[in-house]
């Protein structure tokens, strides 16, 4: 049994894969498996598993009848075999030490998750960095590393960490299929889970390779609303838990801040796109569970504050003069 298994969803990524794929084999820690859950792709993808599969004995394939990443995530957690997960995108790079590193983090401090930072690489050949750089691991309890990654101090991405296969043993935790930004919804739950704490190594190990038709350079209203939807399960967590009610008021405003933030920006969006009745009853349910798990002091900031009791107090007439809907809000 190796000590990691590196689960790397594969559907259309064929100029990228090989470059992906030799950066993990070039890993200092040998003892790995990998697993590419290739999914209906179209594009050569399907036989470039295949053939790479057959120059290492590292190397599995699933040839999977369902796409979508969280289903290929899923599929790869089933079928491994090591202790500890990981997970690649088959268009991203990554350190040939990123493996070793998180292991090592992990395993010394008897952590349930190792992450370290990324970076996002352009076109041009330049690089920026969006989290703080250190030398040393830093430990953190659950409670803290769970703050952490909900006000984005840690990245949230779930490729950039090392996870406990038994963490998501017996359905507890998959990711979200038939949804986009599947790990916002998911990390903090993992986090939340981790009993033994988790570590930051704080270096870019994970190279995010930018380039045009991904996830997030392509935005619709769909995207947007899974977006929002995981930061609306994100604030009934935070208020239904109970997690951080040891806090002080000001880091849970905080906390709170953190996730609205993100919330306001891709609900806007949504109603900005918003082109039905369908859609609009949507973003009314979306609303009304946001109102549900948070109050107007829930927040420090005074933007939130006079947002949200916009929302609570004039929200058909907001919606209608915002979106040019003229369908009555839904009684139900």
């Amino acid at each position: 049994m190796s000590l990691v298994s590196v689960i790397m969803p594969v559907h259309d990524t064929a100029p990228y894969l090989e470059a992906s794929l030799s950066s993990v084999l070039r890993q200092s820690m040998e003892d790995i498996e990998i697993i590419l859950a290739e999914n209906l792709s179209t594009d050569g993808s399907y036989e470039m598993c295949d053939a790479l599969a057959e120059k290492d004995s590292r190397i599995r394939v699933l040839h999977l009848d369902r796409a979508g990443l969280s289903n290929a995530r899923n599929e790869g957690i089933r079928h491994a075999s090591s202790d500890y997960l990981v997970f690649i995108d088959s268009d991203d790079v990554i350190e040939p030490q990123m493996l070793e590193k998180l292991y090592s983090a992990a395993t010394q401090y008897g952590a349930d998750i190792a992450v370290c930072n990324y970076d996002w690489v352009f076109s041009d050949g330049t690089s920026k960095k969006p989290y703080r750089e250190g030398k040393d691991p830093v430990f953190m309890d659950t409670v803290a590393f769970t703050y952490a990654i909900l006000t984005e101090q840690v990245c949230s991405s779930a490729c950039v960490g090392l996870y406990r296969k038994d963490m998501f043993g017996d359905g507890r935790i998959w990711f979200p299929v038939d949804r986009f930004y599947e790990d916002r919804a998911t990390t903090y739950r993992l986090a939340a889970a981790a009993v033994n704490g988790g570590v930051l190594v704080p270096e870019s190990m994970y190279h995010y390779i930018q380039r045009e038709g991904s996830i997030c350079h392509t935005m619709d209203f769909k995207k947007f609303f899974h977006h929002c939807l995981a930061d609306t399960e994100r604030l009934e967590f935070i208020s239904s838990s109970g997690m951080f009610r040891g806090m002080d008021k000001r880091s849970v405003r905080k906390l709170y801040d953190a996730v609205a933030g993100t919330w306001f920006w891709s609900f806007s969006q949504m109603i900005t796109l918003s082109d039905s009745d369908e859609k609009y009853l949507e973003i009314c349910r979306l609303r009304d569970r946001m109102l549900s798990a948070v109050s107007v002091s829930s927040f420090s900031c005074l933007s939130f504050k006079r947002k949200l009791m916009e929302m609570k107090m004039a929200w058909p007439l907001y919606y209608r003069f915002r979106a040019g809907k003229k369908t009555r809000y839904p009684s139900r």
